[in-house]
């Protein structure tokens, strides 16, 4: 079996295609899970808090959570941070990105008591 320089050439194209396909998508992955985490770091120094915890949710969404609605698809955290004085907080972080500037990401923070107990006697332990 010979392979001719044009069956070659197109092997090669398609290897250098699926390799640029899979490069990208890893790229794609890493950008999409790596700027919330970025924007949530930064509204809780901008807040003087320290993040203890944060942990991305896909099922158990907190009060972020509106069935058949199109923000299901901006990122959910189960937060907890530390105020300046010790306090312990617990809440939901919904992550959006800005329609002018894409790079930039609104956080929005919703504290909820139940897991603010929770997190201050695991902290306790």
């Amino acid at each position: 079996m010979t392979i001719t320089i044009p069956e070659l050439f197109l092997q090669s194209l398609y290897l250098l295609l699926a390799t640029g396909f899979a490069v990208g998508g890893i790229a794609l992955l890493i950008a999409v899970y790596r700027r919330p985490r970025i924007a949530i770091s930064k509204w809780a120094a901008s807040h003087q808090y320290t993040l203890v915890r944060y942990q991305y949710r896909t099922l158990r969404r907190g009060p972020f959570f509106r069935f058949g609605r199109w923000n299901n698809l901006a990122p959910v955290f189960s937060i907890v941070v530390r105020d300046q004085q010790g306090n312990i907080r617990a809440g939901w972080a919904k992550c959006d990105a800005l329609k002018s500037d894409r790079d930039e990401m609104i956080v929005e923070v919703r504290w909820d008591a139940l897991e603010t107990n929770k997190a201050a006697q695991s902290m306790k332990h």
